[in-house]
């Protein structure tokens, strides 16, 4: 059947439908991708690249994805659906570019079925379809790569400068994308490297630098605007937490656990696939999956203590995994047993994608570690659900929302924490408003936080990517005033740096040199000092501990030097 020149139409048809169907059932919009949604409400009114709109802080990790919500927020107007929109599109680009390449392999479309087929059975994959955060271009990217890999008609074994330029090119789009996935690359640039540099010794250099200008061009200019080369939340969650390897290590085994017993069939795809290439000596494909055994090491080791949101990281490596075995899948027995298994696992796994909205779908209690949630599960069923989007519990009734809105109509300007001073800041900042200035006690959108050291008690459960801070003593009434008022007196003196770097003027030379210095790590001795100063004065950095005191609604009394938060106002394009 699927051979047959006459049903190609039916069959194109129904895989396209059973893809849409899974997407708009399991379709969803996470908090966090609300920090994004409140960057880009701030550059389209006028504001900047910044979340709280007097500071120039990158609190995204996907540029290129930021760059495709502004355009599809300024034609569309409504956020949600310039998060879904967009998603649906990438994915359905990257599966249907995927599809095509087999087909064009096979001559028939059992193996872009069977590619299909898998997908859709990946929860790791379905969920983060959507979400708002940037997997779908990373899916686009990644399936882009491999058609010109694979798929391609063309030799494999030997590469052009054409082709080499491609790959370069795709990659770095894939870092502008989000950073860290150049790992899944770098193996293959490397051998192509290796491959070539002889025999081009001029050109390929010249090629290569031509082809990574999107991210050249984005670190620069990251590094110039922000004063950091890297997002905020690589210091807040990785760089400056100070985190025991002991636990990151844990929790990527527990994030790896909960995942294989999610989503079992991808797992074993992965290795399944490296060993498949082995045996094959497809050289260009083993260095593929290296790069994704290298990037599974990169989740088991750091990524899964930087998230709490069960699956994510492993979306594209299975992604990348599960196109390189259908590739090699040429036996019709082999392919008719893997469908089998598929349907067995999809029929007992409690989380299967095809189950989502069905009385059968059984997450995971929430508390069962710091690096699993169900996170999907948890948004949709308190609104976040693309269904519940035509309905009157939508998005805008999630409670941490609702709690934005709450404080949008108070007079404080500033507040501590996140929703009801918890760690959430996605919906209730964004639906805060821009004239509202949040303290992220996570640092995730905070340049100063993000910079200290975490307080993590290790015998309680802990969320992964997000570590709360110990509140400086006097930072609250500088964040209300806009001037340093930090008694401690090594932080007052790297926030003046820091400010100076986030918030003076771009081309001030005194600027530029700051940022130079703070990025190379001149000024972390200061850190180290207000670290000593605090333990020697508390028995303990982290003392007094962040508690219900210290978050909410911030106001000060007034005084002579001191305004009122409710006297400070911040201007935005509307006004």
């Amino acid at each position: 059947m699927l051979k047959s020149a006459a049903n190609k139409p039916i069959i194109i048809l129904g895989l396209f439908s059973l893809f849409s169907y899974v997407f708009v059932i399991n379709g969803w919009v996470v908090d966090d991708a609300y920090i994004t949604f409140r960057t880009v409400d701030n550059f389209l009114n006028g504001n900047g690249l910044t979340w709280n709109v007097f500071e120039r802080v990158q609190t995204y990790t996907h540029p290129m994805w930021f760059f495709v919500l502004s355009l599809c927020q300024y034609l569309i107007s409504d956020f949600y659906f310039s998060a879904i929109i967009p998603s649906y599109l990438f994915v359905l680009a990257a599966m249907g570019l995927a599809g095509y390449g087999l087909y064009r392999k096979d001559k028939n479309l059992t193996s872009a079925a069977l590619l299909t087929i898998l997908l859709l059975g990946c929860k790791a994959f379905v969920d983060y379809s959507s979400s708002g955060l940037e997997n779908p271009l990373s899916y686009w990217l990644a399936s882009l790569f491999l058609y010109f890999l694979l798929l391609h008609p063309s030799d494999t074994s030997t590469f052009s400068l054409r082709r080499i330029s491609v790959f370069f090119l795709i990659a770095s789009l894939a870092f502008f994308n989000r950073q860290d996935t150049i790992l899944l690359y770098i193996p293959l640039l490397l051998y192509l490297l290796f491959l070539n540099i002889r025999q081009r010794p001029v050109t390929l250099p010249l090629i290569v630098f031509l082809s990574i200008l999107p991210a050249t061009v984005w670190f620069v200019f990251s590094f110039f605007y922000y004063g950091s080369p890297f997002p905020n939340t690589a210091y807040a969650k990785s760089f400056s937490s100070g985190l025991d390897l002991s636990y990151k290590i844990n929790a990527g085994l527990q994030y790896g656990f909960s995942s294989l017993s999610q989503d079992p069939i991808n797992h074993a795809l992965i290795f399944g696939s490296f060993a498949w290439t082995l045996i094959r000596k497809d050289k260009p494909a083993v260095f593929m999956m290296l790069g994704v055994l290298l990037y599974y090491t990169y989740i088991i080791t750091t990524a899964a203590a930087a998230t709490h949101m069960g699956g994510r990281f492993f979306s594209v490596p299975f992604f990348i995994s599960t196109l390189i075995f259908v590739y090699y899948c040429q036996h019709n027995i082999a392919r008719l047993l893997t469908v089998v298994i598929l349907v067995v696992v999809a029929m007992i796994n409690p989380v299967s994608p095809f189950k989502t909205g069905t009385s059968w779908y059984h997450a995971p209690l929430q508390v069962a570690g710091p690096s699993h949630i169900d996170t999907k599960y948890y948004v949709q069923r308190e609104g976040g659900a693309l269904l519940e989007q035509f309905g009157k519990q939508n998005i805008t009734h999630h409670p941490w929302y609702q709690n934005g809105s709450e404080f949008k109509q108070q007079p404080e300007t500033v507040h501590i924490g996140g929703a009801y001073g918890g760690d959430a800041v996605g919906y209730f900042s964004f639906s805060a408003g821009s004239k509202k200035r949040i303290i992220d006690l996570a640092g995730l959108t905070d340049p100063l936080l993000a910079r200290l050291p975490a307080c993590i008690d290790y015998s309680k459960r802990v969320k992964s990517g997000h570590y709360r801070r110990s509140m400086p003593d006097g930072y609250a009434e500088t964040i209300a005033t806009l001037s340093n008022q930090i008694t401690d007196e090594s932080l007052r003196e790297y926030y003046r740096i820091l400010a100076n770097v986030t918030r003076g003027p771009l081309f001030d030379v005194e600027r530029i040199k700051q940022l130079l210095a703070l990025t190379t790590g001149q000024y972390d001795h200061l850190i180290e000092a207000y670290v000593a100063h605090q333990t020697e004065k508390h028995g303990s950095y982290c003392s007094p501990p962040v508690g219900p005191l210290m978050v909410g609604p911030f106001t000060i009394q007034a005084a002579a030097d001191i305004q009122t938060t409710t006297s400070i106002q911040i201007k935005t394009k509307d006004d």
